[in-house]
């Protein structure tokens, strides 16, 4: 449904209803109702963000229409003002209405990359015309002689105008808009929210005249909101139920835990639990498993700590779909260069973290209805340091841990049932050395079939390569399973853009290519095979990739991914995908 609102006979009409002029309180006051001089006479939504400003092309809608948009899509509009008689300086701002919200000035706030704040609707920059631009007669519906008025890219007010000549003119002004899913708040817009704008000037009194009132849609598949830094896995998470579940965070500018669900096979999330978030924050460090229960347990370092928490899902007994461990304190320790833990879970319900302590790896164990031991260390006497460990649990209980010393060289080493350490074992080369190179390692999977535990890593060449061991050998020497580059530290995330599963026998790599920065997904099914990968995302700006398979969403099993579209370490860009795989 199009939605505007207009003036007419000292009404206000909105979509069928009428308020009365009255009934609109100055913002900052409201017992007093005082309107401009000015009006608007029409405005235009601009459906081609691109478009140049004075190019009559582009629209969305004819004159004084307003169709729904898109959230985390910047959009333009276009509003055709006209001045009365009185000759002095205007200087114009807009305000939003959410839903039956208050009023509320629209600031200049970027996207998808926010550096202060995240607000749910804000002015963004556009790379179409610049601020101040002068903006020509496209909408001419006033009358009144036409001076340029100007496009409005990251900027809370037009620049002044003086209509000319003194007996009134009209300008024209175009925004340059974004309404976020996820604010800072949190706040979340939701499908079918309502948005209403309006022009006030200089003085903070209402220009009357039509007003945009539109729709906003979440498309399928939406998450929005900002990823988590973090190699290790975090989802997306099944339960018996087929409900699943994913961690990430509000947007940039607030680094709160969410949970996020959806119950409709992906094609829409939102947030449970939200009063219950972990007091803990600043989400970067980071591993997670789920256990046979439906929790999720995480772990979760910070500058000087680690912490457990726990989130039931629909699945458990007695507590669903809430936060059951809240930022329970594993160990102090010496603050690392690079944040970066995995957390394992065993057959008897034990759970292993290892994370970074200073340049140094170090590992603790929760036993059933137990407490955390003291935290030792993981890795062996070496010159330099070590980090991104990752784990993976086997059937007998042993955990097998991946990790990587700040010389370009993969390790591995197993805690055994007894709680035992084994010998470190070389398992790779040549991982780099640089600050993009830290997190080269891959989530590691196990093949139950082939009694096998294979781990994937990027090389400093650019490629993924895997290598495998089976019980009682050595790792084999690397085989390349990527045909091309993969990126790296896309945007400060220190780590390779992949990630790593297995189904029947075989191991799925989905990667962000380094080229075109698409997703691509390569099947290994024999490890001598030549690699040959599938483009399954396309026409984006790629910066993460997590993801799982997933045995309750069809009549097929899938691999379901949340990636990064395009956010440049920002806000807004999440979105989920399922590659559905057919049964041999």
């Amino acid at each position: 449904m199009k939605r505007f609102a207009m003036l007419m006979g000292g009404f206000l009409f909105t979509a069928g209803i009428f308020m009365s002029q009255q009934s609109i309180a100055q913002p900052g006051n409201p017992d007093e109702y005082v309107y401009s001089t000015d009006r608007v006479t029409a405005f235009r939504v601009r459906a081609d963000f691109a478009m140049d400003l004075d190019e009559d092309l582009g629209w969305a809608e004819a004159l004084n229409k307003a169709p729904a948009q898109l959230v985390d899509h910047p959009f333009r509009i276009r509003f055709e003002v006209e001045s009365d008689t009185s000759f002095y300086r205007r200087q114009y701002n807009l305000q939003y209405r959410w839903n039956n919200g208050p009023w509320t000035y629209v600031e200049a706030h970027e996207f998808p990359y926010e550096s202060a704040t995240s607000p749910t609707m804000s002015i963004v920059s556009c790379h179409a015309f610049f601020l101040g631009e002068e903006a020509d007669d496209l909408i001419a519906v006033s009358e009144k002689p036409a001076n340029p008025g100007a496009g409005i890219s990251l900027s809370p007010a037009t620049p002044g105008w003086f209509p000319h000549p003194k007996t009134g003119a009209s300008a024209e002004w175009e925004f340059a808009l974004v309404i976020r899913r996820w604010a800072d708040g949190p706040q979340v817009v939701t499908d079918g929210d309502r948005f209403s704008l309006r022009m006030v000037d200089h003085l903070g009194r209402l220009l009357t005249g039509p007003m945009p009132e539109f729709l906003v849609n979440v498309p399928k598949g939406h998450l929005g909101g900002t990823f988590v830094e973090t190699p290790a896995r975090i989802g997306p998470y099944e339960n018996s139920k087929g409900d699943l579940y994913f961690i990430m965070e509000p947007t940039e500018t607030d680094n709160v835990f969410m949970m996020v669900k959806s119950t409709d096979g992906g094609q829409s999330w939102f947030e449970v639990d939200a009063d219950n978030r972990p007091k803990v924050s600043d989400l970067e460090g980071l591993g997670s498993v789920m256990s046979k229960d439906g929790v999720i347990h995480i772990a979760h370092q910070i500058s000087e700590g680690v912490y457990h928490h726990a989130f039931a899902t629909s699945d458990h007994p007695e507590t669903k779909d809430r936060w059951v461990v809240d930022s329970r304190l594993i160990t102090s320790h010496e603050e690392p260069p690079t944040q970066t833990a995995d957390i394992a879970i065993r057959p008897d319900g034990s759970l292993i973290t290892v994370f970074a302590a200073g340049n140094q790896l170090h590992y603790s164990i929760l036993e059933p209805r137990g407490e955390w031991s003291k935290a030792k260390y993981l890795n062996h006497k070496y010159e330099v340091g070590f980090t991104n460990p990752s784990l993976v649990s086997l059937p007998n209980g042993i955990v097998e841990i991946a990790y990587k010393s700040m010389d370009g060289i993969g390790w591995h080493r197993q805690l055994l049932p007894d709680n035992a350490l084994t010998h470190p074992q070389q398992l790779a080369q040549d991982l780099g050395t640089s600050e993009d190179e830290m997190m080269a390692i891959l989530p590691l999977v196990y093949l139950p079939e082939q009694e096998t535990t294979v781990a994937v890593f990027r090389q400093s060449d650019g490629y993924l390569y895997l290598s495998a061991r089976s019980p009682g050998n050595s790792w084999s020497g690397p085989v390349r399973v990527s045909d091309r580059t993969v990126v790296t530290n896309a945007v400060d995330s220190d780590q390779a853009g992949a990630d790593v599963v297995t189904w029947q026998g075989q191991i799925l790599i989905t990667f962000i290519s380094e080229d075109d920065r698409d997703i691509y997904l390569s099947i290994i099914s024999d490890f001598n095979q030549k690699p040959a990968a599938k483009k399954i995302v396309s026409g984006i700006d790629g910066s993460w990739v997590r993801g799982n398979m997933l045995y309750n969403q069809s009549k097929s099993a899938v691999y379901g991914i949340v990636y990064d579209a395009g956010s440049k370490g920002g806000s807004g860009y999440n979105k989920y995908v399922a590659i559905e795989m057919l049964y041999e």
